[in-house]
């Protein structure tokens, strides 16, 4: 059976009027939240086959922790990530 997990990037840090929105990094926040979404997603067996992603900072980097999280079990390193949204801009 097919399954879709979606989710949404973690915590980024913002009020920094010299970072564009596109270009907002994960806080320290957000980075833990998302190495703990990664350990509930491995609990449950929901292991990626492929990720789709937005080319937004916050959300590549996301993405980056579910990945390196998945790719350390048997069979997962099949684990792709792949740039949705702005198709001009390249991961």
């Amino acid at each position: 059976m097919k399954r879709l997990t979606l989710m949404r990037h973690a915590d980024a840090r913002w009020n920094d009027p010299a970072i564009s929105d596109l270009e907002r990094p994960l806080n320290r926040r957000g980075i833990g939240a998302a190495q703990a979404m990664a350990r509930r997603l491995l609990e449950l067996q929901l292991i990626p086959d492929l990720l789709l992603t937005s080319p937004a900072r916050r959300a590549q980097q996301t993405a980056d922790i579910v990945h390196v999280s998945s790719r350390c079990l048997p069979g997962a390193c099949g684990t792709r990530r792949r740039c949705i949204w702005r198709a001009q801009r390249t991961c």
